[in-house]
Formats: structure tokens, C-alpha cells, sequence
């Protein structure tokens, strides 16, 4: 801009001896004359112009071939260029594809093209940091690309690219593959030969391959769609494995980059192609996983359990039969017996490609059943895949498989202990097989159903961060938001500060909405408003309506549409808030429709954990409230869960387990045992860091000493919880104590 050109006019000006310093008068001088009478350039492009061209030829030379790699270029590159002397022919190379003739503009010696930019600094043009070379100003580069032809610059970029192409015997192209596509693909339009064509595509596959294996999922579409368009559709015949490899890494960088409207046509195209089964497999594949981040989870299921038919592997839609699915567990049980956990970790190698194949729709088949809450499927699919594995050997979807049968131990077979013990021999089976990709979605099933039953919550939250860093870079996108999400309700379970919560959760947000990941993004919108109604930032806080979401809205976007899941994530945090705000009957009411979703169940994620702990303290407060005795039932049926999970994890459920205990005492009048309780459940929850909790047993003992006359005592309750729930970030509760405080 402006700077730029005073800049180099005074530079100018200084060159031409028209401006010196004096040391005679030490002050500086000019021919005020001279400068009058010289021409100043209109702008700071024909001001550059005029003096590079003053530099030597090799020097413009030298600088053109730097400006065609960019703003900056690494001195490795540079050197690669000028790695041969003279180096104008490249077709002393064995690549005869790429025999490009040296641009008339660029010929001349590549062995001094150092030397040349080094003048380049000097000229105060260039920079150099360490291994690169960089323009001082974009304005400069474009000032030097602008000396290029317009007529030659795309044949310019086709040479320097070809160079370092016919280079790849120095250095392995994978080095610098990005860079020379970039060069070959802004020379494109000067492509004609078939065979360059062809080439081209190859390597702009390769580039694409490659920046989806690092998660550069933007350029890794960039370079498919140029291959795809330099292909062309009529290759299909003569070019088949180039094209089936192209259209299906395009299909998955489409939906890495959430562009899930225009996946439509390349599987049609894919669709007609495809030779085979075995060749549609990988876009079917993205196809479940496009489906079931758009919530379509049903119809990811039937094309998982179509394509499984085809694979010899089917399983029935309809599979309800509960003598069935316990003749499957003791036929997966009879494979197990007897085996130790060394026996699992020294199994075979699986060989066989359609059991491969098989295992990957099972392991898709298993997240969506969970999600659409298609719970009579899951059994037969995890009991396919424990089969597959222990018959054929391991694969790396075998994780995924010990995962879920350790969920269903733990929530369809009562068995914590066997459930836990393969939660754990899927982490370590996955660790021995060292398989990045499949990291995501095996932390999201062990440490979502299973991790809690025996460990701390909190426990879970860095492995579900790594899951999901992992999950973006490998491209399970879908995974890695559901670990994002999990990661930031069990933080606010754990008592992290709201407001750092609310920051946390807005971020994942915007990335899932980003990512188009549009039904994990609405199962944390009922998350991110309870946080902020806890801080006060809306009217009612016992409704789910604010900067985050309408609660009207979104459950009957979720009832029409028949999302189980995110109508049972609503009703839970509504029903959450109405207890800590006192409205029991309203919360009850809640609670209650949320049993009657299809579906539904209540001990298999930490949430639906913490959910009956709820509802055993909703039912407590309306036995006190009502003396019915139905309540005082369903308060024994949620404490009896609680005492069960607290025998395995009391770190998660010692202090849940001693506040349902204390208010059932209280309510059955025995007053010692009630006190007593109330003071264990704040020093398990304070020993434990639930502070949330802690504060909410604070505030029952509040309560209970209240009701009890001993106002002293209340007094000294309220105070503690006022002051915990403000330590947690909940201003909205802290208030509603002070504001409801009977003294």
C-alpha cells in the first residue's frame, strides 16, 4: 500500500544519489530539482517494476522462478531446481510424460539461483529465515509475477512443477508433493497430452490421499476435484482403477468437509461404475457415516444391514427375539470360556477381506443403533462381531467389538465386573494393534458406557479430548464431535467453572456447526443452555430457552423426526433444573415423560446414571411433600440402582448414594441417620470433586435441619451451599437461595 510506495521511492531516490546523507553538514541532502523533475510511478506495482528490471537478467530470472512458488519457497525446493547445470532440458529425464521445454522468459542457469536471490536480499526484496526465502512485500512477488507474460504464466508454473517432478529420484516426491501439484495444476490449462491428463489425476490423488491423511481436509478436496476434472468422465473404461480410487476418496473429502449435498452424484457415478461389491464398499461407507451426522440414523442402519446381506453377514432389522439373543450370548460365551486376556491379545490376524469388510458395517451398524435407540439390534450385531473376531482373528474393527460387548455385560446382562474387564481389553487391543483410526470410536464406547462403572468420571475427560483430536485428524468426524461433547457434560458433572464451561461448549458448537455435524451439535445445545440458565443468562431458569436454544422448537423438531436421543438429552436437563429450582411436581412430570420415549433406557451413559440419581431425589421431595406411598417406591427402586453402582465405582456414587440415603431416612423420620448422611454425601462429594453435588447436599441438609427447627444449623447450610454453588459459576442458583432463604 501507501507505506510501501514512500518506502521504495525514497529508495529509489537514494539509489539514483539523489538523496545521501552529508557528513560534512552530518544531515541529510537531496536534489529537490532532480527529484521534481523525476517521474513517480502511479502506484507501488510500476514502482517495483521499474526497479527489478534494473537487476540483472539472472536476478529477474532467479526471482520469477521464486514468485511461481509463492510468497515464500524453501531453500530445498530452490536447491532442487537448480540441482543440474544448465538444467534447460528436462527430457534427459527418465519421466517422458512431463518433457517440458524451458519458457523462453526463464531460460538461462539454474546452479546460481541462490546466489541470484541472495542479491535479491541485498536489494532489500527478499528475506531469508532459516530454510526459507520470503518476499518483504506481498505487493513485490506480485510486482515480479507480473513481469511473466500473462499468455505464459500458466506454462511457466507446468515447467517448474515438471522440473521438480523429474527430480522425484533426489528426493521422494512425498516430500514435496503439495508443491509440485500446486506448480502442475496452475499449469493445467497448458495440459493437452492424454497421458499428462492421466499423470496429473495420479498425482493429484496422491496429493489428496495425502493431505487427508494429515487432516488438511479443505486442500485434500482441492486437489481430488482438480483430478476429477482434468480426468474427465470418460476414462472409467481404460483408467478404471484410477477412477474408482479418485470418485471414492472425493466422496469422503466431500463429507470431511461436511458437503454432504453433493455426495449424491458421485455415488450415483460411483454406483454405475463399480465392477464390483468390493469397489462400492468404501463410498457405502461414507454414505452411513454422511447419513448419520445428518441424524438419518435409521436409514444408515438399513444401508449398513443391505450391503452386510451382501456380505453373507445379514442381520435382521427386525431382531427382537429375546431367546435369540440370549442363545447368541451363550454361543459368544462358549467362544470366550476359559480364555484369559492374553489369549485375546495373541489372536490372529484377520485375512479375510470380507469378513474385514463385514466387521467395518457392523462397527457403523453399532453407533447408530445407540443413537436411534434401535437397542434390540445391538446384541446381534455385537455378537456377530465378538464371532467374526474370535474365528477369523483380529482386525482392526476387533476394539471396537470387545467395547461393545463390555456395554452389554454392564447394562443387558448385570454384569459390571465382566463388562469393565473388556472395556479394558478393547483399549489395550487397540493399542496393540496401533491403529489411529479407530481410536475415536472406541474411547467414545468405553469410556461413554463403560469407564464409569469402575472409575472416576473425570477420569474419561482428557481420553475423550484425545479421541477427539485424533477422531478430526483421521477423519471420523462423527466420532471425534461425540467425544467433544461428551468431554464437556462429564466437565460439567465434575463441577468445572460454568463460565469456562459455557466457553468450552459455544467453541464445539461452532465447530459442529462448522462440520455440518448438525444432530451431535443438538444433543449439546440443551447442555450449553443449562449452563446458561445456571449463570443467569436467561428469564426462566427452569425452561431450556435462550441464547442457545428453544425449548418448544427443538423438541418438536426432535419428536417429528423421531430423535430419541436428543428428546431424552431435552428432558433431562429440564428436569434437572426444575428440581434444583424447587419444582418438584414439574420435574416429576418430566422425568416421566421422558420414560415413556420409545426406547428408552436408563443406565447406560453416565447422563442416564446421574438421571436416576435425579429422579431419586425427585421422588423423596414428593413423598415428603405428599406422603404417598408411590413415591417412597420409586425412591427405593432408584436407590437400590445407586447402591448397585456404588458396590463398583463408589468414587462416582458414594456421595450420590449417602444424599438419596439421607433424604429417605429423613423422610421415614429417622432424624440421626438423616444428619448423619447428609454429612457423609458433602465429604464424599467434596473428597470426590463433585462440587455441584456438594453443593446441592448442602443445601438439603439446609432443609432437613429447616423442617427440623433448627434454624442455627439451616442457617449454616445455606450458607455453604450459597457459597459452592457460586464457587462452581451457578450465580442464577446462588441467587435463588439468598432470595428463597425463610430467615
Amino acid at each position: 500500500g501507501n507505506p510501501l510506495l514512500v518506502i521504495e521511492f525514497l529508495r529509489t531516490v537514494f539509489d539514483e544519489g539523489l538523496l545521501f546523507f552529508s557528513f560534512g553538514t552530518t544531515s541529510w541532502r537531496w536534489d529537490a530539482n532532480a527529484i521534481e523533475r523525476k517521474e513517480i510511478a502511479g502506484n507501488v506495482i510500476s514502482l517495483l517494476t521499474d526497479k527489478i528490471v534494473r537487476l540483472s537478467t539472472e536476478v529477474q530470472r532467479a526471482l520469477m522462478i521464486a514468485a511461481c512458488l509463492g510468497s515464500q519457497c524453501d531453500i530445498s525446493t530452490l536447491r532442487l531446481i537448480a540441482k543440474d547445470e544448465p538444467m534447460n532440458n528436462p527430457s534427459a529425464n527418465d519421466n517422458k510424460v512431463w518433457d517440458i521445454n524451458t519458457p523462453e522468459i526463464l531460460r538461462g542457469r539454474n546452479d546460481c539461483l541462490i546466489e541470484q536471490l541472495d542479491i535479491a536480499v541485498a536489494e532489500g526484496l527478499m528475506n531469508q529465515f532459516g530454510s526459507k526465502y520470503k518476499f518483504v512485500h506481498e505487493q513485490i512477488q506480485f510486482a515480479v509475477y507480473s513481469l511473466i507474460p500473462e499468455s505464459e504464466q500458466g506454462f511457466v508454473h507446468l515447467w517448474v512443477g515438471s522440473l521438480l517432478l523429474n527430480k522425484k529420484t533426489l528426493i521422494p516426491i512425498e516430500n514435496f508433493a503439495f508443491v509440485v501439484v500446486d506448480q502442475l495444476n496452475l499449469g493445467a490449462p497448458s495440459v493437452h497430452s492424454r497421458n499428462q491428463k492421466i499423470e496429473l489425476a495420479k498425482l493429484n490423488l496422491q496429493a489428496g490421499e495425502r493431505a487427508m491423511s494429515l487432516a488438511l481436509f479443505s486442500a485434500a478436496l482441492s486437489y481430488l476435484t482438480m483430478g476429477i476434472d482434468i480426468l474427465g468422465t470418460k476414462e472409467w473404461g481404460s483408467n478404471y482403477e484410477l477412477c474408482i480410487r479418485l470418485y471414492s476418496s472425493y466422496l469422503e473429502a466431500q463429507y470431511c468437509n461436511a458437503n454432504f449435498q453433493k455426495m449424491s452424484s458421485i455415488l450415483n457415478e460411483i454406483s454405475t461404475h463399480a465392477r464390483c461389491l468390493s469397489d462400492k464398499l468404501c463410498s457405502c461407507a461414507t454414505l452411513v457415516k454422511a447419513l448419520s451426522a445428518q441424524g438419518k440414523t435409521v436409514e444408515a442402519i438399513e444401508v449398513s444391514f443391505k450391503v452386510l446381506h451382501e456380505l453373507g453377514e445379514t442381520i435382521h432389522i427386525s431382531a427382537t427375539d429375546s431367546s435369540s439373543v440370549l442363545s447368541e450370548l451363550e454361543e459368544t460365551k462358549q467362544m470366550l470360556h476359559g480364555n484369559d486376556d492374553a489369549f485375546f491379545l495373541k489372536l490372529t490376524e484377520m485375512k479375510d477381506e470380507t469378513k474385514i469388510s463385514a466387521m467395518l458395517f457392523l462397527e457403523l451398524s453399532c453407533l447408530n443403533a445407540i443413537i436411534a435407540r434401535k437397542n434390540n439390534l445391538l446384541p446381534s450385531i455385537v455378537f456377530r462381531m465378538m464371532q467374526l473376531s474370535l474365528q477369523y482373528g483380529v482386525c482392526n474393527y476387533s476394539p471396537s467389538a470387545f467395547a461393545y460387548y463390555g456395554l452389554l455385560l454392564c447394562v443387558w446382562f448385570d454384569d459390571i465386573k465382566g463388562g469393565c474387564r473388556f472395556g479394558k481389553l478393547a483399549l489395550r487391543l487397540l493399542e496393540s494393534l496401533k491403529t489411529q483410526d479407530h481410536v475415536s470410536a472406541v474411547f467414545l464406547t468405553v469410556y461413554a458406557t463403560v469407564h464409569h462403572r469402575s472409575d472416576h468420571f473425570c477420569n474419561s475427560i482428557e481420553p475423550f479430548l484425545h479421541a477427539y483430536r485424533i477422531g478430526m485428524q483421521t477423519g471420523d468426524i462423527l466420532n471425534a464431535m461425540i467425544n467433544a461433547q461428551q468431554s464437556c457434560l462429564i466437565s460439567f458433572l465434575c463441577g468445572k467453572e460454568l463460565n469456562l464451561m459455557e466457553t468450552d461448549v459455544r467453541t464445539y458448537i461452532q465447530k459442529m456447526s462448522e462440520y455440518k455435524q448438525e444432530e451431535t451439535m443438538h444433543r449439546l445445545l440443551p447442555l450449553w443452555q443449562i449452563i446458561l440458565n445456571l449463570i443467569g443468562s436467561s428469564k426462566n431458569p427452569c425452561e431450556l430457552t435462550g441464547k442457545a436454544m428453544d425449548q418448544t422448537e427443538l423438541l418438536d423438531y426432535a419428536s417429528k423426526h423421531e430423535h430419541f436421543s436428543l428428546m431424552s438429552s431435552i428432558m433431562m436437563k429440564i428436569t434437572w433444573l426444575n428440581y434444583l429450582f424447587g419444582n418438584y411436581e414439574l420435574a416429576e412430570k418430566w422425568a416421566e415423560e421422558m420414560r415413556e420415549i420409545p426406547y428408552y433406557e436408563d443406565n447406560t451413559t453416565v447422563s442416564q446414571c446421574v438421571h436416576v440419581f435425579y429422579e431419586g431425589l425427585i421422588y423423596c421431595a414428593l413423598a415428603r411433600k405428599t406422603k404417598e406411598k408411590r413415591w417412597k417406591r420409586k425412591a427405593a427402586a432408584s436407590l437400590t440402582n445407586i447402591k448397585k453402582w456404588a458396590s463398583h465405582a463408589p468414587c462416582n456414587y458414594d456421595n450420590k448414594l449417602n444424599l438419596i440415603e439421607a433424604e429417605f431416612a429423613s423422610l421415614m423420620g429417622e432424624k440421626e441417620r438423616a444428619a448423619e448422611k447428609y454429612k457423609s454425601s458433602i465429604s464424599a462429594a467434596g473428597t470426590h470433586k463433585f462440587l455441584p453435588e456438594q453443593a446441592l447436599a448442602y443445601e438439603r441438609a439446609a432443609i432437613f435441619y429447616l423442617e427440623e427447627g433448627d434454624n442455627s444449623s439451616a442457617s449454616w447450610y445455606y450458607g455453604q451451599a450459597h457459597n459452592a454453588y457460586l464457587e462452581w459459576g451457578a450465580k442464577a442458583k446462588a441467587n435463588h437461595i439468598r432470595e428463597h432463604l425463610p430467615f
